[in-house]
Parts: C-alpha cells; structure tokens; sequence
C-alpha cells in the first residue's frame, strides 16, 4: 500500500519534523525534466504525487536556488490566471480543482510588472531560477515542472482509534514503517488538514494520546505543547484528532469512536 510515484528528480527534502522512525509529516519535492504544457504537467502530478507545487506546500525560494545550480533555468508551478476575473491565483491543493486565495497580481514575486492586456495568452506561472521570481508563460508551452508529495496516507475507514493505530502499523514492511501521524508542532495542521479534505469523518484520528498522565505520540515521540492540552482529560477523551473543518490545532475524544485516519510512514534506516 506504499503511495505511487513517478520517476523523477528529487531536488528538495523539506522535513518538518523528521527523526529516525518516527512518524513525522515529510514534504518532498520533484523535478520533472520531461517538458510538458501546464496542464499536463498538473496531471502528472496529481497522477503521480499529490499536485504541482505551491508557496504554501514547499519554499520556492529554496527550489529556485536548487534549480539555479543545476542550470534549470524556468520551471513550471502552480500558479495560473483566473478566468473570471482575470487574477492570479494559486491551485486548490486541497481540492485538487481549480484555483484558490487571494490575487497575487500585484505580488512582489513577479519578475515584471503584469499587463492584463499582455496576459492574452500567458496565463500559466512559472518559476525563474535565476530571480526566484514567477513568470506568466503560454500554458501549451513545454517546461520541466515541480511536483511535491508527502508520506502521508489518508484511510477513509471508520476505525477506534486503538484499531487504527493497529491498521497503520499492519501497512509496515521491512523497508518503510507506518504509524499513527505524530505532529510536533502545530505549524504543519494547516497542510494536514489540506490533505484529509476527502476525509468521510469531520475529525480523523492522528497519533495524539493521554496515559499514566502524560500525553504522548503513537510512535513514541515527545509531545511538546503539553501545555495545551488537559491535564486531566474528559472521561474517555484520551485521543487526538484533527478535524477538516476546524481551526484548532487538535482535538481530544473518546477513543472508541468510529472515524477516518491519517497513517505517516517512514523508512527504515533513515
């Protein structure tokens, strides 16, 4: 059940929070050297990883430095023109269909001032390596592209959190072990709950527990806000969740209600 990934160059290793087999979010990055048009290029990220790159899923900054040193010189990313209104907007990762945000149009990032009546035909963005600046270009254009993915694995079964703890870890092979996702900090709940959009549960369990106490993740990492947290929970609320639709960081239940989950893996050796 290991997550499907095309062949491609892997540029950049964003870790949030990653330690020797524990379950931790990593974001990966990937250069893809096969030019392609805009839109085919999304396709085969989204067929192959989890979408085409943004601002908010990697630090372009980063990869356009990356890119610069290996002579790449423009690469295609997430960022298209809205044909509504004419702005520029950044695609829904979290859908997975069409655009979302704020107009970037009058962003400091682009590598010259957008003329709405020059944008004709370019309405696909693109990264300069050279500036770390985006670029609009002509969508059929073909460009090498950036895809991102992740090692999460979203299960849309209706599991305790006992048994989903168990189902993650019955994914584990010799080389890559699942757990329980384990958050160390609250600065990834954004990007997670982007990625259990599909979730069929509001909240989906993640590897957050209280016993003998203290609470603790799954994969037997330290939890570091437990100040934020009870210390003396709810009768029964001794589990972790995140909803999709809330704002907070996470949120206690009882651990023998019915929900999705979030499994990380990571491989062995690491």
């Amino acid at each position: 059940m290991e997550k499907k990934s095309g062949p491609g160059l892997i540029l950049c290793y964003f870790l949030a929070y990653v330690f020797h087999l524990e379950a931790k979010l990593e974001v990966m990055v990937y250069l893809q050297e096969t030019a392609k048009s805009w839109d085919n290029a999304r396709h085969y990220c989204q067929q192959n990883y989890v979408d085409m790159a943004t601002w908010n899923t990697v630090n372009l900054d980063d990869v356009a430095a990356w890119l610069k040193k290996n002579d790449y010189t423009v690469v295609w990313i997430g960022l298209h023109q809205d044909l509504q209104d004419n702005g520029w907007r950044w695609i829904n990762v979290r859908t997975g269909v069409g655009l979302t945000g704020d107009d970037v149009t009058q962003s400091e990032n682009w590598s010259g001032t957008l003329d709405v009546g020059a944008l004709l035909n370019g309405k696909c963005g693109a990264l300069l390596s050279n500036s770390k600046k985006w670029d609009n270009k002509v969508c059929s254009s073909d460009l090498p592209f950036i895809c991102f993915d992740d090692n999460l694995l979203l299960i849309t079964e209706n599991k305790t959190w006992e048994d989903a703890m168990t189902h993650c870890r019955s994914l584990s092979t010799s080389s890559v072990k699942y757990d329980l996702l384990s958050l160390s900090t609250s600065q990834s709940h954004g990007y997670i709950r982007d990625r259990i959009y599909k979730a069929t549960t509001d909240q989906v369990w993640v590897g957050l527990r209280f016993m003998g106490d203290n609470w603790f993740w799954s994969d037997g990492s330290t939890v570091n806000q437990q100040d934020t947290l009870s210390e003396c929970p709810a009768l029964w609320r001794f589990c972790g969740a995140v909803s999709k639709t809330g704002t907070d960081d996470w949120m206690t239940s009882d651990c023998s209600e019915r929900r999705n989950f979030i499994c990380a893996s990571t491989e062995v050796g690491n």
